[in-house]
């Protein structure tokens, strides 16, 4: 599964959303961004962020910018799902996710993502439909979700020291297990066990029955010293 994440707002200047007490939103959204991209990257999934530091800052001056830099990417990248992180603010309490319309991927992964969110002890404030920039100027299926509210202190903590949490939750949401792998996550897998190296050979199936001898060797040894940490 290819996946674009976007965390949400930019480091500083412009475009840089809101303020709690004990954090901000700008980096609260890059950490979690982060924390699913590399979760992603682990299981094989090809994922991409649009700031790939939180010092980033997308656009060249005004908010408009912003979001069309992040539109823009999408759309360059073609990705399965396009993922925009934020944190909410205005009072209230529980995560919430947008969509364009109330039917197709994009509204199945928002009810998704906030109902594991929901399994983890979050209140959901249900999936609902905006015609925010980077949801109708993307061509991709386009959420955007927001985890909870930064002008709720207790949220705000809670959301500060569950990001692994958050992310994995999420995780659970866009890419739900499955009894085996695809092929194509499965070689993502072994090549960042360390087991392969050459993995466009397996992707593309330039391979032949000694290497497949080979591999399974090479796993089961995996497996064997595994077995005896």
């Amino acid at each position: 599964m290819k996946i674009l994440i976007d965390a949400g707002h930019n480091y500083k200047n412009f475009d840089t959303g809101c303020t709690g007490k004990i954090s901000n939103e700008q980096e609260l959204t890059f950490e979690i961004s982060k924390a699913l991209y590399d979760i992603l990257v682990k299981n094989g999934h090809k994922a991409y962020l649009t700031r790939h530091s939180k010092y980033d800052v997308l656009g060249s001056g005004t908010v408009n910018s912003s979001l069309a830099k992040r539109a823009e990417i999408c759309n360059a990248i073609k990705p399965d799902l396009f993922l925009s992180i934020h944190i909410n603010a205005g009072g209230g309490l529980g995560c919430e996710a947008y969509v364009c319309k109330n039917e197709g991927a994009a509204f199945e992964y928002a009810q998704k993502i906030v109902g594991e969110m929901q399994k983890i002890g979050r209140i959901s404030r249900g999936v609902k439909t905006a015609a925010f920039y980077i949801l109708k100027n993307t061509t991709a299926p386009s959420v955007l979700f927001e985890v909870g509210f930064i002008d709720n202190f207790e949220e705000e903590k809670w959301i500060c020291e569950n990001v692994s949490a958050v992310a994995n939750a999420i995780y659970s949401a866009i890419c739900p297990k499955k009894e085996y792998p695809s092929a194509a996550e499965a070689i993502g897998i072994l090549k960042n066990a360390g087991i392969i190296s050459d993995a466009d050979k397996w992707y593309s199936g330039m391979w032949n029955d000694e290497d497949f001898k080979w591999l399974l060797r090479k796993i089961a040894a995996y497996i064997d010293n595994a077995e005896k940490k």
